[in-house]
């Protein structure tokens, strides 16, 4: 807390033109409310002790060509404008980015009239924001750096950096190459960005959680739930790198060995996936959709679970199996990504991707030996790693050694 003080006196004393720019790659606006809210709940972290000002922008396709929105937002320490504009029209995606970057220009000098200059540059998501840093740099000579959200540097990715053409590639590495450093959300996705631009000077800083809502609840027993039945929930979107088919088939064998368990899966589901469960017989049986809900209903819904699972294919580091762990859950993932970072034998079961064997192995051992997990614990040692102000202070700390911001 006196650390958190002394900075509030310096950022006093070096007056307006001392924060934080963070241009987001991905945000929440009114075209998708829940993207990049983890990119939020960071900016967020770090107002705690920095000021920060978001910029992001975004297509809008109700908005009329040639047209744009800005909104403008404060919260305390943080200032958010995002801005909407129009989708363009022929050769859409060369419109689009051009567009994007003479409006990201347009909305930094206003931003700096306002405001004064940043003190530093933090990129969110390279596209196309890194862009959009690399040209202020060549404008202003200001500093950036970039912390990476996107699993699309590994060969798994069917969308990743590889499908990508030529200049887009080169984009990349001429924005990664500007960098003064790089900040992954996990040790493996920085060594896949490494494996692609090497030689950039890397420091890991983990995803946060929102701990006011995501904490242990202390009326949970830690044992077997007086109704004898177990709650299992998997939280996702469901698509292609959730293996939803694999988790399917998994729970079919599961439901079928075993009448103590219901699972909740939460979050948008294709149509295939209703389908599958009704035709099994699971469906409002054994197996429960929530669709889409709230930020808060989450943790609501985590609360009242005993076990939380993923089986992705592949992952950079899920959201939610920190949240799960803040929550006292214990967990159940692939072995992909950086998922191993954080769990381990203290706290959940690792499985390798896609072996339905090992995963339904891994449900009834941590269901038989539940007590082994230690809930407080977990919940406990999870909310010292991801926390607002655990985060937030890691970022200032980056801010002040390695780039000077003092």
């Amino acid at each position: 807390m006196a650390e958190k003080t002394d900075l509030v006196k310096k950022m006093s004393k070096m007056g307006e033109t001392n924060y934080i720019l963070k241009l987001a790659g991905w945000y929440p606006s009114r075209v998708d409310e829940y993207n990049g809210d983890f990119i939020q709940r960071h900016a967020a972290s770090i107002s705690l002790y920095e000021k920060v000002i978001v910029l992001f922008l975004v297509k809008d396709k109700s908005l009329r060509r040639g047209h744009s929105e800005v909104h403008r937002s404060t919260e305390g320490n943080l200032i958010e404008y995002i801005v909407y504009y129009a989708a363009g029209g022929p050769l859409e995606r060369i419109r689009s980015l051009m567009r994007y970057l003479l409006l990201g220009l347009k909305m930094v000098r206003q931003i700096k009239e306002e405001h004064g200059a940043p003190a530093l540059v933090h990129v969110s998501v390279v596209w196309k924001a890194g862009l959009l840093a690399l040209l202020l740099k060549k404008r202003y000579g200001w500093k950036y750096l970039i912390t990476e959200h996107w699993s699309g540097y590994m060969e798994k990715d069917p969308e990743g950096l590889h499908t990508q053409g030529p200049l887009v590639q080169w984009l990349y590495k001429k924005v990664y190459q500007g960098a003064g450093l790089i900040v992954p959300v996990s040790a493996e996705i920085g060594r896949q960005v490494l494996r692609w631009f090497p030689g950039l000077p890397m420091e890991v800083v983990y995803n946060v959680v929102d701990t006011t809502l995501f904490n242990y609840p202390s009326t949970h027993p830690g044992v077997k739930p007086a109704s004898g039945v177990w709650r299992l929930i998997h939280v996702s979107a469901m698509g292609y790198p959730k293996n939803m088919e694999g988790i399917l088939r998994v729970l079919q064998g599961l439901t079928a060995m075993r009448d103590d368990v219901e699972i909740i899966l939460v979050g948008p589901y294709p149509p295939t996936v209703r389908q599958t469960l009704a035709d099994s017989g699971l469906l409002d049986r054994k197996v429960f959709l929530t669709g889409e809900v709230s930020y808060a209903e989450v943790a609501n819904l985590l609360h009242g679970a005993d076990l939380h699972f993923l089986f992705s294919r592949y992952e950079n580091q899920p959201c939610v199996l920190l949240e799960a762990l803040c929550c006292g859950l214990p967990v159940i993932a692939t072995r992909v990504g950086g998922i191993p970072e954080i769990v381990d034998d203290s706290n959940g079961i690792l499985v390798e991707s896609e072996r339905e064997d090992q995963l339904l192995r891994a449900f009834n051992d941590a269901l038989d030996h539940y007590s082994r997990f230690d809930r407080p614990t977990i919940a406990a040692a999870a909310m010292q790693k991801f926390s607002y102000a655990v985060i937030g202070e890691q970022f200032a700390h980056i801010y002040r050694t390695r780039f000077g911001y003092a």
